[in-house]
């Protein structure tokens, strides 16, 4: 029967496979793809888990496919493409899309497109349960370098289909939605670069965020998944993976512990203890990293050190710790944004200690910084304008300068993360704050 089959083509999946072939499996097994792209968007532990292999084999494969197919456009002269997508939603589904007003769709898995809109029409038919609805999408090239995307034909068993597969995170803005004669409904839209610099885009986490804080480079899936977890306020499944993870070597440890203090930091208000558990998983992972002579990682760990003393109110200690880091920072090239964080969160401490001149001068320097070197829509801008507007609104008097940086803060998280991310919560709670304020 089908299961029977299903667990087969999995079995071979995991023992039997060859990663140079991930794409053709890709597009061979129907089934295969919805499961991956289901645990992607629903950030399922244990699909993310048993699948950490291939997913990881596909992004390389589909990266490294992109930079030929880019550079075969460049020759060709054809840096605008025009793909379909055709799609069965729900009723209810369809008149959401439809109807919500957001200008931005995010896809949270791979993404299939074809260049051949016959095709894509073939996809896109209604019936009494769904709606027909048919995405038309430009892609200028040249306007979203970092976007993966590729031309999969010839490595396709449909190679007919002519179809162009992007990557993690795709990010699009909506043009128009129009309803064609036969009652499909069209979609128009461009592929925009916000959300490409997240988090939440695994190829940047093969290639650099995780390695990050390793000196190897074999760095186990199951950190990458774990990050991106953490990065999507998902930090209860991230510790459940990682509870999974048996490291090896010292360097795969002191990620492990490093991992595993970032995800209790950032659940610090759900999770009892969660500040000493921190604490204890950073001391480990620093006495390894100084053991590896690691620089870069002793610099993560002194600055994880500080936001969780800043949350724990421990203000000197505080201080103490993001100036360590920062002065680490400074010897390691690359590291502006990191940088940055440090004189974010020392502000956050004068701020606390009400010293607001010291606070103001460190929120817009790093401001200034984050426009200069990130792209409008990098999340770092927006934590940028939500210190500010709750460094007007605690200094209590300019909440109209509060309310204008809230407000472009949860305009631009809106954009960046799903809708119940721990961000966008507590920018709302501020933002309500801000409005009483005024009110009175």
């Amino acid at each position: 029967d089908d299961y029977e089959t299903d667990q087969k083509y999995l079995n071979y999946l995991e023992n039997q496979y060859q990663p140079k072939y991930a794409i053709r499996e890709y597009t061979k097994c129907n089934f295969l793809h919805k499961l991956i792209n289901h645990a992607i968007r629903t950030g399922d532990v244990e699909e993310l888990y048993h699948f950490r292999y291939y997913v990881a084999h596909l992004c390389t494969n589909l990266a490294k496919l992109s930079e030929r197919f880019r550079s075969k456009q460049q020759r060709l002269g054809k840096t605008v493409l025009t793909l379909y997508r055709g799609q069965q939603l729900s009723r209810e589904e369809g008149e959401r899309l439809r109807t919500s007003g957001n200008k931005y769709i995010a896809m949270r898995g791979f993404l299939s497109t074809t260049l051949d809109r016959r095709v894509a029409e073939d996809f896109a038919e209604s019936s009494p349960e769904n709606l027909a609805v048919l995405f038309e999408i430009t892609v200028h090239l040249d306007q979203v370098p970092s976007m993966i995307l590729a031309d999969i034909s010839k490595y396709s068993v449909n190679s007919h289909e002519k179809e162009i597969l992007f990557g993690l995170n795709a990010t699009f803005e909506v043009d128009e939605q129009v309803q064609s004669d036969c009652g499909r409904w069209i979609i128009r839209m461009h592929a925009t670069n916000c959300e490409q610099e997240i988090v939440i885009d695994y190829i940047r986490y093969l290639q650099s965020e995780t390695s990050n804080v390793s000196s190897s480079s074999s760095i186990p899936i199951n950190f990458i998944l774990a990050r991106f977890l953490v990065e999507m306020g998902e930090t209860v499944k991230a510790v459940k993976l990682l509870e999974k993870t048996i490291p090896t070597t010292d360097d795969e440890r002191a990620n492990l512990y490093f991992i595993w203090a970032d995800a209790k930091i950032s659940s610090y208000h759900l999770v009892e203890h969660a500040f000493d558990e921190a604490i204890r998983l950073l001391k480990k992972s620093e006495e390894l990293f100084i053991s590896l002579d690691n620089k870069l990682g002793q610099a993560h760990t002194f600055r994880r050190y500080a936001d969780a003393q800043v949350l724990n109110e421990m203000y000197d200690e505080a201080i103490h710790s993001y100036q360590r880091a920062k002065q680490l920072y400074k010897e390691i090239p690359g590291q502006k944004e990191n940088i940055a964080s440090c004189c974010n969160g020392l502000a956050d401490v004068y701020l606390a200690k009400r010293k607001y001149t010291k606070a103001y001068i460190y929120y817009s320097k790093v401001l200034t910084w984050r426009q200069a070197y990130l792209s409008d829509e990098h999340p770092a801008i927006a934590r940028s304008y939500y210190s500010l507007g709750r460094y007007y609104h605690l200094k209590g008097n300019n909440n109209e300068n509060a309310l204008r940086f809230v407000t472009k803060a949860l305009e631009l998280k809106k954009k960046i993360y799903p809708p119940s991310h721990p961000s966008i919560q507590c920018n709302e709670r501020l933002l309500k704050e801000i409005q009483a304020a005024l009110a009175r």
